[in-house]
C-alpha cells in the first residue's frame, strides 16, 4: 500500500515539476489561475472532509466527481476571458457532466 501511495505522490509532484521545468515558463496570469484553482481544490477537499466527518458518510467526494470538472473548466474559461478553445472545452465538459 505504501508503495502505491509513494508512486502516486511522486507522480503528483515530479511529473508537473518536470513538465514546467522543461517547457516555457508560466506567465503571471497562468500562475494566478493555477493558484486560484489550487485554492478551489483545497476548498472542495475541506468541504468533503468536513461534511464526511459530520455525517459519518465518507463517500461525499463521490457526489462531486461529475460536478467538479464542470466547475474547473468554467472557472478556467472565465479566468481567461472565455477564450474560444477553453469555452468549447467547458461546454463539452458540461455536456459530459
Amino acid at each position: 500500500m505504501w508503495k502505491t501511495a509513494l508512486l502516486l505522490l511522486l507522480g503528483i509532484i515530479i511529473i508537473p515539476f518536470l513538465a514546467f521545468k522543461f517547457n516555457e515558463p508560466l506567465t503571471d496570469h497562468q500562475k494566478v489561475v493555477l493558484t486560484r484553482l489550487f485554492i478551489l481544490y483545497i476548498a472542495a477537499a475541506l468541504l468533503c472532509f468536513t461534511v464526511s466527518t459530520i455525517t459519518g458518510n465518507f463517500s461525499q467526494v463521490d457526489k462531486l466527481w461529475s460536478i467538479m470538472p464542470v466547475i474547473y473548466t468554467w472557472f478556467i474559461s472565465f479566468e481567461t476571458g472565455f477564450e474560444p478553445r477553453l469555452l468549447l472545452m467547458a461546454v463539452l465538459v458540461t455536456i459530459w457532466g
